[in-house]
């Protein structure tokens, strides 16, 4: 269950960054104004700080002191990364 959460965890942030990715791209080819459609871009606002705040959170565990069970967690993120 926990894989299955983990991996959904992922998806999930990924979606997130896509979303705001593609948001940015197509308002800058003008593909819409994002003054003209406001309740999208204050969601696409929140999905960007919180992709934010979980990739500061994620960095801060990589370089937190190293112990076992850290050391186990570093391994385990670093084989979902491809690293």
């Amino acid at each position: 269950m926990k894989g299955m959460i983990d991996r959904l965890g992922g998806i999930f942030w990924v979606a997130c960054l896509g979303v705001v990715v593609l948001f940015c791209f197509f308002a800058a080819i003008g593909g819409f104004n994002p003054g003209d459609v406001l309740w999208l871009t204050a969601a696409v606002c929140i999905l960007a700080v919180a992709f934010t705040i979980h990739a500061i959170r994620v960095g801060i565990v990589l370089r937190e002191a190293r112990t076992g069970e850290t050391i186990r967690e570093l391994n385990e993120l670093r084989e979902r990364r491809g690293f």
